[in-house]
């Protein structure tokens, strides 16, 4: 392997290792933070974020992924002194439309918690949270320089420095604020945001500062023609400005939940706490659970565009279609498990999780949208990877229309109330991975087989949901027979980690069982994928 491959490699690893810590601390304190501020909290919580991460793409425009190609042009001729203008430009820009849009989220927060959102309390986590977006545009910038200087520590380092920072004025300040009201604890949590922010700043502060010093003498000694501010701007703008329409299609997603569902649902019969309540239940509950499957499709997305490219750009069609299949096959034996699982469990994992049983009913719905939602992402990796890159966000922005109006009329009606915006979140991601597929299929002619991408999956994740489904009640009451433990809620958790556990277990006896993982697919896992074969083949499962 080459220096320039190695060091490719070596960066990728840094940041996506980074990217799994702060993934999984991002996923896991939702569930303590659901049960220190509680289901009214928790909506607050949920209705503060969709407006200031619109408000955040707007602001970068995709601007770090312009300055890091931008910035990685000059490096590589040995302009040091044009990629510190790269960055000083972006740098002005950003601080402009950075506090453009702090200051219009905070001035503005009680017109849209009030007239918009229909729930005046969320003002002040409206509030709490606005400076976070002039002090993530200022780490977006350094990340875009750092990035393109093929120095991936810095970036890396500031996104854990972060998230743990965040999540501890998260859980300090929502139970410091706890007794004053719940809609302080939440405003509390969301600023989490700022303290998570400043501290990233400061790690890239000192990363750029080291860096600086290290370079400022080759650029005084390096001479070569700078274009002006004015061209840096525009072909800067140029690059990033088609960035912006995806970075918005998800926080247009959340918004869609976040602006339509506490009017709707208070038009249903629900007052205004009752309403925060419900989406507190769907948004800061359920969806946390539906994405937990993604961090693994997440990761084969992101191996796919760089492969799928590779085998593109030498024209390896058979090449595209064997790693497109293996790709699809994972991600439904991913996706349809996760779904049948949560269904089977949702009551259970409610209780255990969230001690909160109305939690349940919007995730016994949404639990669905994994198995489309995982699609929706190895698909648009696919595409993404034969450079159809605006086809992704078209699919996506179908899919929020159809999910605004679902959930416009569904969660108006009493008896669907927030059932309405998890069947809404299904047909979003279903309709934009169908279309998605469709598309890629008829592009490289792949077809597939219905036995091995429908029938089988189907048939090992039902085994293992009937798996779960009459293990738990045994289980459940053999710990309560025993007394083995005082609590009723550790009665049904220690219940729910042997049926999925055995759960499991059956899982992949089916795959192997029925064929629908190959000897072939197992190879293909690095590092462990040989050593799994030959022990299946010593017990005489593969020849």
């Amino acid at each position: 392997m080459h220096k320039a491959e190695k060091s490719f490699v070596k960066g990728a690893v840094i940041l996506a290792s980074a990217g799994i810590i702060t993934k999984i601390l991002g996923a896991v304190y939702r569930i303590p933070l659901y049960n220190l501020i509680g289901d009214v909290g928790m909506g607050y919580f949920q209705m503060a974020y969709p407006i200031y991460a619109a408000l955040l793409a707007i602001s970068t425009a995709g601007l770090p992924v312009a300055i890091s190609k931008m910035v990685a042009e000059r490096m590589a001729v040995g302009n040091i002194k044009g990629a510190y203008q790269i960055l000083k430009v972006a740098l002005t820009l950003m601080l402009v439309t950075g506090l453009f849009f702090s200051l219009l989220l905070y001035f503005g927060a009680e017109y849209y918690a009030d007239k918009i959102l229909g729930t005046p309390l969320v003002v002040y986590s409206l509030k709490s949270i606005a400076p976070g977006i002039f002090l993530v545009v200022i780490m977006a910038a350094f990340r875009g320089f750092f990035q393109g200087n093929q120095t991936m520590i810095p970036t890396a380092l500031s996104q854990v420095v972060e998230q743990i920072i965040r999540v501890i004025t998260i859980f300090y300040l929502s139970w410091l604020l706890l007794p004053k009201g719940v809609e302080f604890a939440a405003a509390g949590a969301t600023f989490g945001v700022v303290t998570g922010s400043l501290a990233g700043v400061a790690v890239l502060l000192i990363f750029f500062l080291f860096h600086r010093s290290k370079t400022k003498e080759l650029a005084i000694n390096k001479e070569i023609l700078q274009i002006s501010t004015g061209q840096t701007l525009k072909q800067m703008l140029f690059l990033a400005l088609p960035i912006t329409l995806g970075s918005l299609v998800l926080p247009l997603i959340q918004m869609a939940d976040a602006t339509i569902l506490p009017r709707r649902l208070q038009a249903a019969g629900f007052t205004r706490e009752e309403a925060a309540a419900l989406i507190g239940h769907l948004t800061g509950a359920a969806m946390p659970l539906v994405n937990v499957p993604t961090l693994f499709t997440i990761a084969i997305a992101q191996s796919l565009v760089p492969s799928i490219s590779e085998a593109n750009a030498l024209q390896n069609i058979k090449l595209i279609k064997s790693r497109a299949t293996l790709a699809i096959k994972l991600t439904l034996l991913i996706g349809l498990p996760s779904a049948v699982g949560l269904f089977v469990l949702a009551k259970p994992i409610s209780t255990m999780l969230y001690n909160d049983l109305a939690v349940a009913v919007p995730l016994s719905i949404a639990c669905f949208a994994i198995i489309f939602l995982t699609l929706q992402q190895t698909t648009s990796a696919l595409l993404q990877g034969l450079g159809k890159t605006v086809i992704p966000v078209v699919t996506l922005l179908i899919g929020v229309l159809l999910k605004v109006t679902l959930n416009y009329f569904l969660s108006a009606i009493p008896i669907i109330n927030i059932k309405g915006a998890a069947i809404g979140t299904i047909v979003s991601y279903l309709v934009s991975s169908t279309l998605n597929l469709v598309i890629f299929t008829n592009t490289i002619g792949l077809t597939f087989s219905v036995i091995d991408f429908v029938i089988k999956p189907l048939i090992t994740s039902g085994g293992m949901g009937l798996t779960v489904y009459l293990t738990y009640p045994l289980t459940f009451s053999l710990i309560s027979r025993f007394n083995l433990v005082s609590s009723e809620r550790l009665v049904v958790s220690g219940a729910v980690l042997v049926s999925v556990g055995l759960g499991v277990i059956v899982y992949g006896i089916l795959l192997l069982l029925s064929g629908a993982i190959t000897q072939k697919d197992l190879e293909s896992i690095p590092k462990i994928g040989h050593k799994l074969t030959k022990i299946l083949i010593k017990f005489k499962i593969f020849r």
